[in-house]
């Protein structure tokens, strides 16, 4: 009874592990076996019509130039990236092997021959035969199998016979039973004979290995180093087997069935370790070193032949493949693999998403899951990753999210919730829903980007479902994209329409939406409009590249985080995502020309770029990129990159080396016209090829054919090339791989040609040499034939004055045509001084009259590199830069110079050609323009406008490389042009004149208005203060008795509070201590009272006093001291950096002092008490938040001439630009109640005016504020 209940319990398990794998959702993984998303690699099919020779393939070999040499049944095929070129070997002679040796030459084992390949004499590649080396008795071998070059030779393997090519010389062994299949590891050869087992060359014998007899009868098909001093050998029998010297152990892996039914032919390792294995029905599986399958590669992914004859790894680290039926090459190790029709996946990818451990893609024909590829070592038949649709959606897709246990996808129906493999719909749609975004701030909320709007989803924590929350009202755009900021505001991103900002937090009737567009700093052609949701902020990528936003001048700017190129405008960005790391991957380009590449984050927070990845991408059109945040079974951190072609997998841990050097190959040099070959493409010295004889000047016309030994995706590669002493320098990269010279002069030339691959490594250079003869007619023979004739004296002498007569004929016809052509030039001239002038004349500001001058003198004068205009200052006497080209203006700002120093510079010894127009050479330097020219101008040419007898304005031109640059016509040209330059100067200046008096008198009447506003205010407020003051003292002095007698009231009843009952004692005390308290909030605000009454006499009162001549340095020093000391006596601990600068030449002023002394103390005490605040407002906070606050006052005074300013600047808590109009009323304050009166700036306001000065306020929020005061020097001056 117990044996049959564990027969019935064992069934019962076996039923339901084989119902639970049948009917497994996409995100259950089956047990017990290896699961791997295996992807198809790049490689590329070489079909027998593309290398011109037979469709059997059976060896691999690689020079030291990086050329690719193949064994046909044609004979030798060579490839070099471009082209194939078939070597004969022999009449029929298949090649079964060949080999790289020392001597850099490729040894050939062939049917019936043996030999090597060399180049003849103009460097072409021919089959050198060796059987001469071999004693005639041992020349009738069937054909070689094998070819190892060794430090000992090359070894020949035919299967009767081993040959050996040493120093010269040829060796020979015969077996007494034929041998198998030979393999050298570690330089030492092995082979296996049938009956007798492995053998090794020790000496100059065959001796059976340790174990060796295990393999009598196995095949061996593979030998290869495998660890330390290991050997890994396949067999055809019973799989692989590792051999550690001793003892040969079975090395299982999950495809010992594969390999068992698909039988293994050969193998290699791979560049990280891996090992390809070749099958004659299977294609190529490749294993890691545990036994794993990492790829599979056979007609179903594309390869053109299963039958696999030889595998071989090339210098770039890609696999090369021999087959029955063409030649492949694969780009492995990579990290890239691709899924498309091939692997199940139809339709352009739109979206990539995990959920739950399965991969989904949208594309425009549904949605997929990928579905793992199944291997199993007792299986021969290996389950491809592929990807399955989910039922109930055949619409376009367009995005995917993942919402806790529930996937959800938008589609052009509307939304679908995703449950294994069936979809059932949400929310429906009458247009497209295309983006789904789930809130951070409120998980239980998604958002849906539609057609024409946004609609929400709310989950029900009671039933676990989601369901449709209506649509927020105002926004009908486009939706294609959301982010959500910490404090849970939405940005929506559109197609064409910009951003909008959405704030959900009173709910969805009437949001608040901002909508931003070109008005804000966005591009005129908005394209894409996408967001980027870095940690802590957002970036917007648009057409013009990348944009942040500036919440305070609501205008998007550009984005320079990630590097300049990415903020230039003509740099459009396209699709991007965020990886667990931070790092930004991001598609962009200029044109046509895109680019995907990744900013990896530094530790400072600073970004650096990589490309080499993801230049195999190139022609590949990026719809989605999607970068995992989680461990897969793939490992962590894979990117899945997105498109019409199909889905792409990036695995960073996948490592290849993108710098791998290769060479450029000069292939082929010829005529041009094809009827000779000059270089074959091969030689002993390819760094500095020569052609060994001199060209006759008949071909001196040449093509030179180039590639480059650099395979991955070798139709990109580009090269450049010059020919020395013909071309001026290197050409454009291009992709052309030739490049014709035609009537090339005698000489000798060096032509160069260097290559720049895939990942954008450029190559050393090929250099080839060669001379050209000169032509029959300039030999030595000729010039003899030349002398000779020079005997025929008369007819000479004749020819001679005959060519006299013509040349004098032609003199006269050449200054005809010069002083035609010199009117033609006067007269154009004239016609673009004409146009010039109206130019001018047409501005009437004096800035744009300045910078048109510059811009049209500039035309005018092509020779001109750089000008400027100096205007004399009436107020300093000098002159000084108002306008400049080619000159940085704001650096020439603080220059001047005086009358003397500018005729000294320009006009004192110069030439004068004409009135004001001076040509000067070789002058002086007076200052420089380090960024434009550090030597400063070498040649000037000069104008001076003269008004009045004054000289008013110089305009200048420099060159900076010629002293010869002006010549007397430019001089005279000049002049012309300087009577109307003059003429707009003065018009100008007079205009300007008339805009300042202008102004000025508007000034002087408001100032007049204020006045009378301020003194009828004044006799109001001081016949107001006045009525007040006697009732407000007696207010104040009785509050204080009230205080008083409250506690002694208090003090008596606590005398007597054994006499009286407690609870009145109780009740009696809280009603003294509320009346105290209210006599003294009433003493408080008498006070305050008080203090504005007092402020109020003071604004009405006249000057305090007479004006008087005072040092303005010692009165500024004085109040801040005080302001200082008054601010540290309020506030313990309270400190300032202080920084002075005052103008010594100020000298004293005619001021009321006490008046202005008052002014100077309210701003400076206005100043501390705002910094005081920043401080506390920033204590606690670090650097990173904030901190590091340095509180700082600046106090600094300037001679203005006549007048003098004062600067007193503070870096606190600025003023709101809402109240900056404000602060000079009265009575308005922004202090706490009883900290201020609000009449501290309007009575310094009144002092300044009195003083017939100006006050006026700059300052920016939460940065600074600054005082500028004018002052005139004496009371009769105006300000």
């Amino acid at each position: 009874m117990t044996v049959m209940k564990r027969i019935i319990t064992c069934f019962i398990c076996l039923v339901s592990c084989s119902a639970a794998l049948l009917s497994s959702s996409p995100s259950d993984e089956p047990a017990l076996r290896h699961v791997t998303e295996i992807g198809i690699p790049y490689f590329k099919n070489y079909s027998p019509k593309e290398h011109g020779g037979d469709v059997q393939n059976w060896a691999i070999a690689q020079d030291e130039r990086g050329v690719m040499y193949f064994g046909n049944n044609s004979g030798v095929l060579e490839y070099d990236g471009v082209s194939w070129r078939l070597i004969p070997v022999k009449t029929g002679s298949v090649v079964r092997a060949l080999a790289l040796a020392v001597d850099g030459r490729i040894y050939v084992g062939a049917q019936s021959t043996i030999g090597f390949l060399a180049p003849d004499a103009i460097g072409q590649l021919q089959y050198v035969s060796l059987l001469d080396s071999i004693p005639l008795e041992a020349r009738d071998f069937v054909e070689i199998a094998k070819v190892y070059a060794t430090k000992s030779g090359v070894y020949f393997q035919a299967f009767d016979r081993l040959f050996l090519w040493s120093n010269g010389r040829m060796r020979l062994w015969r077996p007494d039973h034929p041998f198998h299949i030979s393999f050298v590891v570690n330089d030492v050869l092995y082979i296996r004979q049938p009956g007798v087992g492995l053998l090794q060359m020790a000496g100059d014998s065959l001796q059976l290995i340790h174990d060796g007899e295990k393999f009598s009868e196995l095949r061996i098909y593979m030998m290869l180093p495998f660890g330390d001093n290991k050997i890994l050998i396949g067999t055809r029998e019973q799989g692989l087997f590792v051999y550690d010297g001793v003892k040969a152990l079975p090395f299982p892996t999950e495809i010992d069935a594969f390999l068992l039914e698909n039988q293994l032919y050969h193998g290699v390792t791979l560049a990280n370790g891996e090992v390809a294995l070749a099958t004659l029905r299977g294609g190529v599986a490749i294993i890691d070193r545990s036994g794993r399958l990492q790829l599979l590669l056979d007609k179903d992914a594309g390869l053109q032949d299963n039958n696999v004859w030889l595998l071989a790894s090339d210098a770039q680290q890609g696999l090369w493949l021999a087959l029955n039926n063409g030649i492949a090459r694969v780009e492995t190790p990579s990290p890239l693999a691709l899924f498309d029709e091939r692997s199940g996946l139809r339709g352009s990818v739109e979206s990539t998403l995990r959920h739950r451990g399965t991969l989904y893609v949208a594309t425009h024909q549904g949605v997929f899951y990928l579905k793992p590829a199944v291997v199993s070592p007792r299986s021969p038949a290996i389950s491809r990753a592929a990807f399955q649709p989910i039922r109930g959606i055949a619409e376009q897709c367009w995005a995917l999210l993942s919402a806790g246990e529930t996937l959800l996808a938008a589609t052009h129906a509307g939304v679908y919730q995703i449950e294994g493999a069936q979809a059932r719909l949400l929310r429906e749609s009458a247009g497209h829903s295309y983006a789904l975004y789930r809130s951070k701030k409120d998980t239980t909320l998604i958002y849906v980007g539609l057609e024409n709007g946004l609609a929400l989803l709310r989950f029900n924590p009671k039933t676990r479902q989601w369901s449709e929350a209506g649509e927020v009202n105002g926004v009908e755009v486009e939706v294609r994209d959301m982010a959500e900021t910490a404090n849970g505001i939405l940005w929506l991103g559109t197609r064409s329409q910009g951003y909008l900002r959405v704030d959900l937090s009173d709910g969805l009737a009437h949001p608040p939406i901002q909508i931003f567009d070109r008005r804000h700093g966005l591009p005129e052609d908005y394209g894409w409009a996408s967001l980027i949701a870095l940690t802590g902020r957002e970036v917007f990528a648009t057409s013009k590249g990348l944009l942040r936003f500036d919440e305070k001048a609501q205008r998007f700017l550009p984005d320079t985080t990630f590097g300049a190129i990415y903020a230039d405008s003509a740099h459009s960005t396209g699709e991007a995502a965020v990886d667990h790391n931070d790092n930004l991957w991001l598609q962009s380009g200029s044109g046509t020309a895109q680019q995907l590449g990744v900013a990896v984050r530094q530790p400072n927070g600073s970004y650096v770029w990589q490309y080499s990845p993801f230049a195999r991408l190139s022609d590949f059109t990026i719809w989605d990129i999607y970068c995992e945040r989680e461990e897969t079974l793939m490992g962590v951190g894979n990117t899945w990159i997105g498109g019409p072609e199909g889905l792409v997998r990036y695995d960073a841990a996948a490592q290849k080396d993108y710098a791998v050097n290769f060479s450029a190959l000069l292939r082929r040099v010829i005529t041009v016209n094809g009827d000779s070959v000059l270089f074959g493409g091969a030689g002993l010295n390819e760094d500095a090829l020569t052609m060994a004889s001199p060209l006759p000047y008949l071909n001196n016309s040449l093509r030179f054919e180039f590639s480059a030994s650099s395979y991955d995706n070798e139709s990109v590669n580009r090269f450049q090339y010059y020919l020395e002493n013909f071309d001026k320098g290197w050409s454009a990269w291009t992709k052309e791989t030739k490049k014709d010279y035609t009537n090339i002069s005698e000489g000798r030339y060096r032509f160069h040609v260097r290559a720049k691959n895939a990942y954008d490594h450029v190559s050393a250079e090929a250099v080839y040499s060669f001379k050209i003869l000169p032509p029959w007619y300039r030999n030595w023979w000729a010039y003899l034939i030349y002398l000779s004739l020079a005997g025929f004296g008369v007819y000479g002498l004749i020819k001679y004055r005959t060519q006299q007569l013509v040349q004098r004929s032609r003199a006269l016809e050449e200054i005809v045509q010069q002083r035609t052509e010199k009117v033609r030039q006067q007269t154009e001239e004239l016609e673009t001084l004409d146009d010039i002038v109206k130019k001018i004349n047409r501005e009437v500001d004096l800035e744009n009259v300045l910078r048109s001058l510059l811009d049209q003198g500039l035309k005018l004068f092509p020779q001109a590199e750089k000008a400027s205009v100096l205007l004399y200052d009436a107020n300093s006497g000098l002159f000084k830069f108002a306008a400049a080209a080619g000159y940085d203006l704001a650096r020439m700002k603080d220059i001047a110079f005086t009358p003397a120093q500018l005729a000294q510079r320009y006009t004192t010894g110069s030439e004068q050609v004409g009135e004001g127009v001076y040509i000067v050479r070789n002058l002086q330097n007076l200052y420089e323009e380090n960024t434009a020219s550090p030597a400063g101008p070498i040649s000037v040419l000069v104008m001076t406008a003269v008004r009045q007898g004054q000289t008013e304005a110089y305009l200048i031109f420099d060159n900076l490389s010629s002293p010869d640059a002006f010549s007397q016509s430019d001089a005279h040209k000049l002049s012309r042009f300087r009577s109307h330059a003059v003429s707009a100067i003065i018009k100008a200046e007079i205009l300007q004149e008339l805009q300042e008096k202008n102004i000025e008198i508007i000034k002087t009447q408001e100032q007049l208005i204020m006045q009378e506003k301020l003194a009828s205010l004044g006799s109001l407020t001081a016949g107001i203060a006045h009525e007040i003051k006697n009732p407000l003292n007696f207010v104040n002095n009785f509050a204080v008795l009230s205080v008083e007698l409250a506690q002694e009231l208090k003090e008596e009843i606590e005398q007597q509070e054994s006499k009286i009952d407690s609870r009145a004692v109780t009740a009696i005390t809280e009603l003294l201590q509320t009346l105290q308290q209210n006599a003294q909030k009433i003493n408080e605000h008498g006070k305050r009272a008080d203090s504005i009454v007092r402020g109020m006499l003071q604004h009405s009162r006249a000057e305090s006093g007479d004006r008087e001549n005072t040092d303005l340095t010692a009165l500024l020093r004085q109040a801040v001291s005080l302001a200082y000391h008054g601010m540290r006596a309020q506030e313990n601990g309270f400190n300032v950096t202080l920084e002075e600068d005052y103008d010594a030449s100020a000298g004293t002023i005619e001021v009321v002092p006490q008046d202005v002394s008052r002014v100077f103390l309210n701003l400076i005490n206005n100043a501390n008490y705002a910094v005081l605040q920043k401080r506390k407002a920033w204590e606690g906070k670090t650097t990173q938040e904030g901190g590091g606050y340095i509180p700082t006052l600046t106090v600094r005074t300037k001679n203005l001439g006549d007048k003098v300013e004062i600067r007193i600047r503070d870096n606190g808590t600025g003023i709101p630009q809402s109240v900056k109009d404000k602060i000079f009323n009265p009575f308005f304050t922004t202090k706490p109640p009883g900290q201020g009166t609000g009449l501290g700036l309007s009575i310094s306001y009144d002092i300044i005016q009195k003083h017939r000065g100006e006050m006026r306020v700059e300052t920016e929020e939460g940065n600074f504020t600054e005082f500028i005061i004018t002052l005139p020097k004496t009371a009769s001056n105006k300000s």
